[in-house]
C-alpha cells in the first residue's frame, strides 16, 4: 500500500458517516432497538516525522484487522471503523490529535503508542472517558498511569525482567550495566533495572544516559569500558541500536548486548553488521514454546504479503501489535453490544480486562490490575543477519520471575 493509499484510508475514516445517536442509560440501551450504524474506534499513529516509517506498519496492521473482522460480521453485524489521527510522536500533535478524537469525532476509545505522546494525552482521555489501547509504547513509567490506559503489548520492564532472568539463569553472566537513551523510555527502564539485576542475583554496575540525537558515543563507551561489564542492557530505539553496537564493536568493547524489543529491526543489521552477531534480546512471541507459530500470526502474515508483497522477516512487529489491538477492541466491543451496554470507555475497558480465551498473533494474553499485560516473550538473537529464537518464556512462567 503506497503512502497515497494509506493518506486515503484516514480521510475516509476520519469523514465516515454519521453514527446513529442512541440515547444511553447507565446500565444500558435505553431502547434495545437504538444501536448505531457503525463502531468507530481511534487511532493515534506515527505517521509523519522520524518515526514515520513505523506508522506506515501501524496503519496496515489495522487496515488488515479492520477488513477481516468485517469480513467476519463486524460487531455482532455492525461494521468497525477507524478514525486515524497523526500524532508525530510529539506530545505536543498528541495533544490536538486526542483533543479532536473526543470532541470532534466522539470516539469512546482509541489504539496509541509512543511514550511521551501517552503520557500526554491520558489525561484527556481520562477526563472523558475514553479508553486508550498502548500497542506502541514499552516505557515501563506506562503501569498503573490511569484506569483508562491499558497496555496491550508487554512493557520494557516486562521485558528487561526476562531478559535478565535468561543472561544470569542461562548465560551466567551477572555484571551488567546499562547504556539508555535519555527520556522517559530510557530513564524509567534504567531505574528498573537498578532494583531488578540485583533481585535475580546479578550486579548492578551503573547507568550512563545518553541524548537521542547524538551521533557519536565515544566518549560514553570508554566509560562503560571502565565499569568492565560482561553485559549492557541497551534501551535503544531505531538506527541507534546498530550504531551503538557498531562503535562499540570498533572501539574493542565487546560485550554481550542485551535489550528490548527495539532490537528487532533492519537498522541493527544493516548498521550494525558483524557487532550485531550474537547479541540477544525480547519481543513478543509469535511462537509457542515447542516452537509452532500461532495460527492467528500465519493468517497475518499471509494477509500482509498478498497486500503489501512482504514476508515475514521484512514485516515490524509493530505491525503485529496494532493489528491484535483492532482485533482485541473489536472482541472487547462484542461483548459490550452483546450485553447492550453503551459502548463508553469504562466499558470497553471492563470487557477487554474480562477477555477470557482470547488469542492472537502472540498467543494467550492475560491483563494485570496495573494495566499491563502477560504474553508469551521469546528472547532472540541475531544470527547470519537473521532474527532467531532462542527460548521462549510462557505467561506461567513469566508470572513466577
Amino acid at each position: 500500500m503506497t503512502m497515497a493509499d494509506l493518506d486515503s484510508f484516514g480521510r475516509r475514516a476520519a469523514l465516515a458517516a454519521f453514527v446513529t445517536s442512541a440515547a444511553w442509560s447507565g446500565s444500558g440501551w435505553s431502547q434495545p432497538a437504538a444501536r448505531p450504524d457503525r463502531y468507530r474506534i481511534g487511532a493515534m499513529l506515527q505517521l509523519t516525522g522520524t518515526a514515520a516509517a513505523s506508522g506506515e506498519f501501524q496503519r496496515n496492521g489495522i487496515m488488515i484487522a479492520v477488513e477481516e473482522i468485517n469480513a467476519a460480521g463486524g460487531i455482532n453485524g455492525i461494521p468497525l471503523e477507524v478514525v486515524v489521527e497523526d500524532q508525530a510522536c510529539n506530545p505536543s500533535v498528541g495533544v490536538n490529535a486526542i483533543t479532536k478524537l473526543v470532541h470532534a469525532d466522539r470516539i469512546t476509545s482509541s489504539m496509541i503508542g509512543c511514550s511521551g505522546v501517552i503520557l500526554a494525552a491520558t489525561p484527556i482521555a481520562a477526563r472523558n472517558g475514553v479508553l486508550l489501547v498502548n500497542a506502541g509504547a514499552a516505557a515501563p513509567a506506562l503501569a498503573n498511569v490511569s484506569p483508562f490506559l491499558l497496555n496491550s503489548i508487554p512493557l520494557a520492564s516486562q521485558q528487561a525482567r526476562v531478559m535478565v532472568h535468561h543472561v544470569v539463569n542461562e548465560n551466567r553472566l551477572r555484571r551488567i550495566a546499562v547504556y539508555y537513551r535519555n527520556d522517559d523510555l530510557g530513564q524509567s527502564l534504567n531505574e528498573f533495572l537498578q532494583g531488578e539485576v540485583p533481585r535475580k542475583g546479578g550486579q548492578y554496575l551503573g547507568g550512563l544516559s545518553y541524548d537521542p540525537s547524538a551521533t557519536s558515543h565515544v566518549a560514553q563507551i570508554a566509560r562503560l569500558r571502565a565499569m568492565q561489564p560482561e553485559v549492557i542492557y541497551a534501551a535503544t530505539l531505531g538506527n541507534e541500536t546498530g550504531t551503538i553496537l557498531k562503535q562499540s564493536y570498533d572501539l574493542g568493547l565487546r560485550p554481550r548486548w542485551i535489550g528490548y524489543s527495539g532490537f528487532e529491526g533492519a537498522p541493527t543489521v544493516r548498521i550494525g553488521g558483524q557487532a550485531a552477531e550474537g547479541q540477544l534480546y525480547t519481543v513478543n512471541s509469535t511462537v509457542d514454546s515447542n516452537g509452532r507459530t500461532y495460527p492467528e500470526a500465519d493468517r497475518f502474515y499471509e494477509a500482509y504479503r498478498r497486500k503489501h508483497n512482504l514476508g515475514p522477516e521484512a514485516i515490524a512487529y509493530i505491525a503485529l501489535q496494532f493489528y491484535e489491538a483492532t482485533h482485541m477492541l473489536a472482541a472487547s466491543l462484542r461483548q459490550v453490544d452483546g450485553q447492550r451496554r453503551a459502548p463508553t470507555g469504562e466499558a470497553i475497558r471492563d470487557a477487554m480486562l474480562a477477555l477470557r480465551g482470547f488469542s492472537s498473533v502472540y498467543g494467550p494474553t492475560q491483563f494485570e490490575t496495573d494495566g499491563t499485560v502477560l504474553k508469551p516473550i521469546a528472547v532472540k538473537t541475531i544470527r547470519n543477519g537473521q532474527f532467531v529464537d532462542v527460548r521462549v518464556y510462557g505467561i506461567d512462567e513469566i508470572a513466577r520471575m
